[in-house]
């Protein structure tokens, strides 16, 4: 289903989405490895870097927000909870492998493309069969145990507990994969500094930023 033919956890979704598209910009940079050259790659580094922090806000609302709720109201899916929290540790793990390799690169170092492109997709194939298999989790809970009107209500909770540099930092990349209708329910909704901030600076930024891959 996609994310804008959801009722509930929208939110939840474009954050997937959005990891998602900045895994097909990873395999981009593969493509034209050959091509960067140090400046290049100190720019797609600033984009890393970024991507780095977007999926640290989420994991962390994961695991002290999201997961706690799901282990309460379906105990029995405790052991797959573990599970995609041990992966949230490998993939820290893999991301400060990818860091490393970025920032050689940026600083002029040589690097075999091949090293790169394996160690690329070992992220990128981490990433994407923990989003499909955390996803499974979710969509079943929610369904099975949390009503929508329920739901809605927690995600709002969610949002109003995010601080501000948070939800500034991730608006450009939710708001990046979203369905033109989405944009504008859900520029509705949020406060109007946000939006300000948005057109007048982060959206301008978070175009820059990605444009250079």
């Amino acid at each position: 289903m996609k994310t804008s033919e959801r009722t509930v956890l929208k939110g939840y979704y474009f954050t997937h989405d959005a990891i998602r598209k900045d895994m097909q910009r990873l395999r981009t940079v593969e493509s034209k490895f050959s091509s960067y050259g140090a400046e290049d790659f100190k720019k797609i580094y600033t984009w890393f870097k970024y991507h780095g922090k977007a999926i640290f806000i989420h994991h962390h609302g994961e695991d002290e927000f999201f997961f706690p709720m799901i282990n309460e109201c379906a105990p029995e899916f405790k052991q797959q909870i573990e599970t995609l929290e041990e992966e949230h540790r490998a993939l820290d793990k893999q991301m400060a492998v990818m860091n490393i390799l970025f920032e050689r690169l940026g600083n002029g170092e040589k690097i075999n493309e091949e090293e790169f492109r394996a160690e690329a997709e070992k992220y990128a194939n981490l990433i994407i069969r923990h989003l499909d298999a955390e996803e499974k989790v979710v969509d079943y809970v929610q369904k099975k145990y949390i009503p929508d009107a329920e739901m809605l209500q927690i995600e709002g909770k969610y949002v109003k507990m995010m601080p501000k540099e948070n939800l500034q930092l991730m608006l450009p990349w939710m708001v990046d994969v979203m369905e033109p209708s989405d944009k504008k329910l859900f520029f509705s909704k949020i406060p109007f500094f946000v939006k300000w901030i948005y057109e007048l600076k982060v959206k301008k930024d978070f175009i820059k930023m990605v444009g250079v891959i």
